[in-house]
């Protein structure tokens, strides 16, 4: 089973609400994307790396990043004592960004197998189990062959564009 993150974002809201920050307390952050934001003692995506790590079932793993902060993601890839493919979509600006679909697209590659998708910016509750994930997601496939699983959450309207999904197709 690939796992694919979806890290091509650019960030636009956080970056702006950093520049604006005067306190300059949050200044070192400015031109970090959110999936390496720290979180604790390690940036918000190793998160989902330590996760998948003890999940046997992931066998690979690809994010998917902007031409922007590609290196950022090599550098960090470089320090996990597990190989992560790092993808880039291209895009160097917002305005170029291809958008979800087409990162999924690019973190498949058009390989034939199990797929879950994850927002890079996603950080689930420590009572989260992919593996109770993993095995919802079999079950319904047992009953239901090419089934896919959406996980998401109820967002008020006004927060809508400040939350993600998590997707899984098969």
């Amino acid at each position: 089973m690939r796992a694919v993150i979806l890290a091509a974002g650019y960030g636009t809201r956080l970056e702006q609400d950093l520049r604006n920050d005067t306190s300059g307390e949050f200044s070192h952050l400015i031109g970090v994307p959110k999936p390496l934001l720290p979180v604790g003692s390690h940036p918000l995506i190793t998160h989902w790396i330590q996760t998948f790590d003890q999940t046997p079932e992931i066998t690979s793993i690809v994010v998917v990043v902007n031409d922007l902060y590609k290196k950022l993601y090599e550098q960090w890839a470089e320090t996990l004592q597990r190989r992560v493919e790092i993808r880039s979509d291209g895009s160097c600006s917002n305005d170029e960004r291809s958008g979800a679909v087409a990162c999924m697209m690019i973190g498949v590659n058009y390989h034939n197998e199990d797929t879950i998708f994850i927002a890079g910016d996603t950080l689930l509750k420590d009572t989260f189990s992919l593996k109770s994930l993993i095995d919802d997601f079999e079950a319904l496939r047992q009953e239901h062959k090419g089934a896919c699983l959406i996980l998401s959450a109820p967002v008020s309207e006004e927060n809508v564009s400040k939350v993600s999904i998590t997707a899984w197709y098969s």
